[in-house]
């Protein structure tokens, strides 16, 4: 065998074991986020469960998330003033 086939060989060895250590790793990986996914959802759900909110708390929930948003987007998310917009020249 010449030397160009024997890198090659070695080559498309190393490769393979690469990509099977990498799905070995992101099966695993999917295993475990699939495990915490479901533990959260069962506690979350457990709680609201025992205890729904109402569709008042729902809809003054909605509303905090949409002013925060605002206040987000306008970049007065630290403070109660409104930022001054200054116009181009």
């Amino acid at each position: 065998m010449t030397d160009l086939a024997k890198r090659l060989s070695g080559s498309h060895d190393l490769a393979a074991k690469a990509a099977r250590v990498l799905k070995t790793r992101a099966k695993l990986a999917q295993e475990r986020f699939n495990e915490r996914v479901r533990t959260a959802c069962k506690d979350n759900i457990a709680d609201l469960v025992s205890k729904p909110l109402s569709p008042q708390e729902v809809r003054a929930g909605d509303a905090r998330y949409a002013l925060a948003r605002i206040r987000c987007v306008l970049g007065s998310a630290g403070s109660r003033r409104p930022r001054r917009v200054v116009a181009a020249k």
